[in-house]
This record gives structure tokens, sequence and C-alpha cells, in this order.
């Protein structure tokens, strides 16, 4: 991603056009109108978000993630968290990971949790930050990419909060209607024409943004596929709704967040065999636990490694779904290992890669049981014979 001060050039050029400012209005939205993404468009992320204020603004913030080490909890502002270039997770003040977001990607922030964006990669990359925010923040100082002109807020309690996405080949068209509100339009990659009924075409590149009104329609413009979002306010949401059973005031119980069924796990047991064992039966002569031994999982952002414990047991948890590398970190004084992983269901998950390694493809709710076995080395080098059934 191009620095803020390329962005901030470039958006200071395009926000001097007054024709954006007189776009058409669109009429109201109803409660029940359907998506606000059309053909191909699709709503990546969407949030209900109550008005901060009588007037607000969109305020696009291109914002640097930090390394896992560094990371300190604070704050943000109700709005959307978009990855661009790189891949970033948004993390509570325990560094506990509660989304990975990869470019093209977007997740709602809700306001006042304390949270923070890091970098899943060796260079932490930047995002952009898209919050609406009382119009007296507008002109606050920092990174601010753009900060459009102040608008009047919807009246009501709370509102839906969308962010729509294309990608547009060459000549291929796209229509966003904003609603009542004015919407922010940011383009991602490409370039494409930009054109309403008062405003006639004007060209948007990479990087350059603008809060729109009305019926906009999007044209690629580019060899390369184009792409944009944006960012607009949907239909009233009532806040809480209300209970056909007015004789008492219980609270209504919690939605349990469904996190379990969205993790997978992998427990591993390692044993020790004798020496120059070439097979048989595991149960029986590879019994002795190979407490301290250490293993690795690794996926392609990170890795987890950890020792096992007295009994010779490991358990790696809260996985998210991904291909991952089940490795251990072999003594100095073991020559071979062999190793299988299977499901619940008793079916092996993945064939060995190499020695020592183990690749599989966890999804969602997966729950592997892996056996480890390693033989003490006897002076050369032994290939691993395959594991009994």
């Amino acid at each position: 991603m191009s620095s803020p001060a390329r962005f901030f050039v470039a958006l200071t050029m395009w926000v001097a056009l007054p024709v954006m400012a007189t776009l058409a209005q669109a009429p109201p939205l109803e409660p029940d109108d359907p998506s606000p993404a059309i053909r191909h468009a699709q709503v990546i992320a969407h949030g209900v978000a109550a008005m901060p204020a009588d007037e607000v603004g969109w305020r696009l913030t291109v914002v640097r993630a930090v390394p896992p080490t560094r990371a300190e909890a604070e704050e943000l502002p109700a709005g959307f968290i978009l990855a661009d270039k790189g891949i970033v997770a948004l993390v509570d003040q325990d560094g506990t990971r509660l989304a990975r977001i990869a470019p093209g990607e977007a997740i709602w922030n809700e306001a006042g949790a304390m949270r923070a964006v890091i970098g899943l990669e060796r260079k932490a990359p930047d995002y952009y930050d898209i919050a609406l925010v009382p119009a007296t923040e507008m002109a606050e100082s920092g990174p601010i990419v753009i900060g459009g002109a102040p608008f009047v807020a919807p009246t009501g309690d709370a509102f839906d909060v969308d962010l729509i996405r294309d990608v547009l080949n060459r000549a291929e068209e796209s229509v966003v209607s904003t609603g009542p509100s004015p919407a922010l339009l940011l383009v991602t990659r490409g370039t494409v024409f930009v054109e309403s009924i008062s405003s006639g075409l004007v060209e948007m590149s990479a990087g350059e943004a603008a809060q729109v009104n009305g019926d906009v329609v999007i044209t690629g413009a580019s060899r390369a596929p184009a792409a944009f979002v944006a960012a607009r306010i949907g239909p009233e949401i009532p806040l809480r709704i209300a209970s056909e059973d007015t004789t008492t005031n219980a609270t209504p119980a919690s939605i349990a967040t469904p996190v379990a069924a969205e993790r997978a796990s992998v427990t591993l047991s390692a044993a020790l065999c004798p020496i120059g064992y070439a097979g048989g039966n595991d149960i029986v002569d590879c019994a002795a636990p190979a407490s301290g031994v250490g293993f690795s999982l690794m996926s392609s952002d990170a890795a987890t490694t950890t020792l096992a414990n007295e009994d010779g047991a490991i358990s790696f948890t809260g996985i998210e779904p991904g291909p991952y590398t089940l490795s251990l970190e072999r003594p100095a004084d073991f020559a071979i290992s062999r190793v299988r992983c299977r499901t619940g269901s008793g079916d092996d998950l993945a064939a060995r890669t190499v020695t020592n390694q183990i690749a599989m493809l966890l999804t969602a709710g997966d729950e592997v049981a892996c056996t480890w076995r390693l033989v003490p080395s006897v002076g050369q080098d032994q290939t691993p014979p395959e594991p009994t059934v």
C-alpha cells in the first residue's frame, strides 16, 4: 500500500472537485428494502451504529498495523477495518484474536471495546479505517486521508451501516445507491469512472476517495480489474425488540457467540520406542511418554510451539480453519519418528509429507488426534516404516 502522504495528495485533489457535493438525493430506504449490493457487488461487512452526533461525517484513515509483540489495545471508533495489501487481525486487550482480515476483506468494529489491529506478516501492512464520527472530530490531527463534508445525521435510534465491494473489468458497470445520507466511495485498485446525473463523468484511481450522494454509476476503466468499496448508512434498526410478555422485566438471555464451532483442535500423544524399533505393536512397545519434546503447529502466518507434558500429551485448541503443518523438534539422540493423525470419525486426515512433519487441512469443528512415536538413534539414519493401523 502506498504511504499516507500519497493518499492525502490524491484525495485533496479529488475532494476539491465541487461536482460531487451536488449529486442528486436518492429516495429514503425502507426497513424491508433488499440488500444494497446488486449484481456481483457484495456487502463484505456491516454493523449497527447509533449516530454519534447531530452532524456526522465519514473519516477515512490509512493506519499501519502493529507487530503482535507491540500491540496495545485502545478504544477504536465504530467503523470498518478494511485490509488491502496485507493480512491483519483484530485482537482484544488480552491479545485474543477476534478476526483475521485478508486483502479485500473487512470487519465492523463496535465502539467502546478495547481493540488493536496487528499485522500477520513479516512487515506490518497498512490498512484502511473507515469511521462515522461527529463533525467536531473531522478536523482532529492525525493520519487522516480524507474527512468528508459534515452532514446532518439521520433521525432515529440506530442504523444499519454497510460496506459494499465490487470488482470491475474494463467497461463493466456497477451502481451504488447511497440512500438519503452521503456515502464514502474509495477506489482500492485500478481506475474507474464515476458518474451521476449532476456531476457528469469523473475519473478516480486507486487510493482516491470521495463523499457521494444518490445513485452513482461506477465503470471499470483500467486494463486490469478495478476494485472499490462504498460505506453507506442504511435503514433504521430498533435497538430493542419489544417482548410479547409485558408483565415482567426479565433480562433477555445473551446470545452465545459460536466461537467453538468455527475453530478446530489438534491433540497429540507422543511416546518413545525401543532402540532400533522397526514396527510392530506401537501401543505395547512404545509406551514411554516423550515428555519435554517440542512440537510446532505452523500456518502461513505464524507458528505455535509447545512442549509435551509429563504424559507426552500436547493440545492445540482454538485453531482457525486452514492449511497447517505439525512438526517435531526432534531431539539430537533420536533418528526417526512415525506419525499418524485421524479425525474424530477415525479417518486418516493427511499423509506424512516428510520425516518429522505432517500436513493437514483443518476445517471448522475438526477434532484431530495424532500419535507420534520417536525411535532413538542407533548410529545411522533409518527409513521410517509405515505406521501400523
